[in-house]
């Protein structure tokens, strides 16, 4: 296994690991007071999975998607589908995109992909910010949010391997403002660029890190037509 694919599985498996993290509330169901009941009998308790817990992992899972699914394969259009018919807020949902990424984990620990180089196309991209457009257009913004977060994240790792940037330090990815930096050293783009770069950087880390509060849907729209321009003006 390269050390690029082992940072794909070892991100991929952190995201499983947060996926299956969920905190649960357990309350007891009132009882029908009838001459039936019997006081001897234990309460009947109901359990409940937390939203947010829920939101969170559905939302890590399709960004984890966006970044690592190979193009023509059928993991991000089936990941769509099952949104589309649960839901994002919804366990059924969190159940099914487990399977769909592990699917793809196998496929990396199996020595089927070969590595996160062969991932990113300026088609696949396209592919992504249409997936993206699509869920801001729905009313989810935080998803739509972190998956052109994703795109765009990934084309400066894929610009730092045409311009000879390190992606990896210790076999863990460097962050994308160190590449954003790098890149400008190395000629990729001109300071002005570097500077709005590191400007959008910032509502990724808002929607990487749940900040939904701190961006309205115009502003993710607008995120999204600049991650599409930047990709075709600096082509990796």
């Amino acid at each position: 296994m390269t050390p690029e694919v082992r940072v794909v599985v070892d991100q991929i498996k952190a995201v499983l690991r947060e996926a299956g993290n969920i905190r649960t509330v357990t309350r007891e169901v009132p009882r029908v007071e009838s001459s039936w009941d019997d006081d001897d009998r234990p309460p009947r308790l109901h359990t409940e999975k937390n939203d947010e817990d829920i939101a969170r992992a559905n939302t890590l899972m399709l960004s984890a998607l966006a970044k690592f699914s190979p193009p023509r394969l059928p993991y991000v259009a089936q990941a769509q589908k099952v949104v589309d018919h649960g839901g994002l807020n919804n366990d059924w949902t969190r159940e099914q995109l487990i399977g769909i990424l592990k699917a793809l984990l196998f496929e990396y620990e199996n020595g089927s992909l070969k590595g996160i180089e062969e991932l990113v196309h300026a088609d696949l991209f396209s592919d992504f910010l249409s997936m993206a457009r699509h869920l801001l257009e729905n009313g989810y913004k935080d998803p739509a949010a972190v998956m052109a977060a994703g795109v765009f994240e990934q084309h400066l790792r894929q610009l730092a391997q045409k311009y000879n940037v390190p992606v990896a330090q210790d076999e863990k990815p460097r962050n994308a403002q160190a590449l954003n930096e790098d890149l400008t050293k190395a000629g990729a783009y001109q300071g002005d660029t570097q500077k709005e770069v590191t400007a959008k950087l910032a509502l990724r880390k808002q929607a990487a890190h749940g900040e939904w509060d701190k961006y309205e849907p115009p502003q993710v729209a607008l995120f999204i037509d600049w991650v599409a321009f930047f990709v075709q003006r600096f082509p990796a």
